[in-house]
């Protein structure tokens, strides 16, 4: 049985590497050469051809992005150290082809057998580049979301978060999001199911106005309440000093508040007129976070469910689209036809384990947005 040269490397690559995650992409990708090997009709000229007929509204209906976004994308591609320079004697996949593998298989719920066929590859070179793109949008992710960390940076964020309603000191919104997923190899499929019954991932972000990701952390069960989530991501530890005394994220009522964290008033049935005008005003800025989950999941239809092997490359991917998300945004490459996110609020539920510091630091949110609360009572 003859082995292609490059699978073959990239097998004994993987091989090489003592994860779990390698093993397991080692077997994906030989999978295809431990049975009778085939010569599987493709799709020939796809590119060259075929492509070259999709008017702009065409092209975008099947890549999920514009033609000028994917220029884009493959002139930073092609500056990147991501470009392999030994393809093994084999001829090279051209830029442009190994982007469009990777558009189609993110924008498209297709398999990767799909994506070979149709652009006239090898599985195991479309696994390959596939992979190589995913990790070239990962690499540049610090540069493409981003908190706001200057008080100027902070500013400009806060004003147009202001624009929409009239809520000042917004730097970001909040909340959490599920992605269904396959059970992981050698994972217990409850230790992921959430509450709708759900194989899943969660995924918070917290985004500007612009329905840009600021900030992004996933690879969490689905199990896991919002609140928790939030107190495991990276940014939790330094949101207090980001914040200071001046600023503030809004979330909804599944998370606890804080005076860098404000949440609405729960409805107990007694709520004031000034009240629910705060509710109001918070949740007219605080629906960018949903808008950017629909926005998220619409473009990028892989999302409806990953089917990778492990908890890390299902993790890739999804900061690959949300890096792809907001490289579309700051290029104006909007997505016309999507729906409303989640809005899938969990109730907040006090923890037992919470400190005096804790419950000190929720009076002091409660009494910050009282204040506010009263502020606007004044300007209607």
């Amino acid at each position: 049985m003859e082995i292609e040269a490059e699978t073959l490397t990239l097998a004994f690559e993987l091989l090489e590497s003592s994860s779990d995650d390698s093993d397991n992409e080692f077997f994906e990708v030989m999978n295809e050469f431990l049975i009778e090997k085939r010569d599987c009709p493709k799709i020939k000229g796809y590119v060259r051809i075929v492509l070259e007929e999709y008017d702009n509204i065409e092209f975008k209906r099947n890549f999920r992005v514009s033609r000028e976004m994917f220029l884009k994308l493959q002139e930073m591609y092609e500056n990147s150290n991501f470009i392999s320079s030994n393809n093994h004697g084999l001829p090279c996949t051209s830029t442009e082809s190994q982007i469009l593998q990777f558009l189609w298989f993110a924008g498209n719920k297709c398999v990767i057998r799909d994506v070979a066929a149709r652009f006239d590859v090898a599985e195991s070179t479309c696994h390959a580049k596939i992979n190589n793109v995913m990790n070239f949008l990962i690499d540049i992710a610090p540069q493409i979301i981003k908190f706001p960390r200057s008080e100027e940076e902070k500013t400009a964020v806060a004003e147009k978060f202001e624009e929409i309603a009239g809520f000042p000191g917004i730097i970001g919104a909040i909340d959490g999001s599920y992605i269904p997923i396959r059970t992981p190899a050698d994972k217990v499929k409850s230790t992921y199911v959430n509450r709708h019954d759900q194989t899943a991932l969660s995924l918070q972000g917290i985004c500007d106005a612009e329905k840009k990701f600021i900030d992004v952390f996933t690879g969490i069960s689905g199990k896991v309440h919002d609140s928790t989530l939030f107190k495991m991501s990276f940014i939790y530890d330094e949101i207090v000093a980001i914040c200071g005394e001046k600023w503030h994220l809004i979330g909804d009522a599944a998370y606890g508040i804080r005076k860098w964290l404000l949440v609405p008033y729960r409805d107990y049935g007694n709520m004031s007129q000034e009240q629910k005008h705060f509710n109001k005003k918070l949740s007219q800025s605080r629906v960018k976070i949903e808008n950017v989950f629909g926005l998220l999941k619409v473009r990028f239809r892989q999302l409806q469910k990953l089917d990778f092997l492990t908890v890390k490359k299902m993790s890739q991917f999804i900061m690959a689209c949300c890096v792809l998300h907001n490289l579309c945004i700051l290029n104006e490459d909007e997505w016309d036809d999507y729906i409303e996110g989640d809005n899938d609020d969990n109730e907040y539920t006090p923890d037992a384990n919470e400190n005096i510091n804790e419950n000190h630091e929720k009076t002091l949110g409660e009494i910050k947005r009282d204040e506010m609360c009263y502020k606007f009572s004044n300007i209607r």
